[in-house]
């Protein structure tokens, strides 16, 4: 086979594709239904369905920890997990939290 006829357009990503891949296959049979029955044909398979979903970023994924921060330690007084992201003191090699540490 040619090397310049092993990937295909999908028109509905943008995305270059191998021929003879599953989503390949599909677009090629869009392409033809598209010639025999016009763009506004029923027959015409949407190829999103073959895609992975993306990984939720981290404003997506305001409630997990990863988008809360990461943990720095375990507080001195109220023994509670310390994050990277909230207002914390090192002292004496220990984490604490602002509020804590100032009781």
């Amino acid at each position: 086979m040619d090397e310049n006829f092993k990937v295909i357009v999908d028109p509905e990503t943008n995305k270059s594709v191998p021929i003879e891949s599953a989503v390949g296959q599909q677009v090629i049979k869009n392409y033809i239904e598209c010639i025999r029955n016009g763009p506004e044909s029923k027959n015409i398979t949407s190829t999103k369905m073959f895609y992975k979903p993306r990984k939720k970023t981290t404003t997506q994924n305001a409630g997990s920890k990863k988008a809360r921060g990461s943990i720095r330690g375990v507080c001195g007084t109220c023994k509670k997990n310390v994050l990277s992201t909230q207002e914390r003191i090192k002292n004496t090699g220990k984490y604490y939290h602002e509020a804590c540490f100032n009781k």
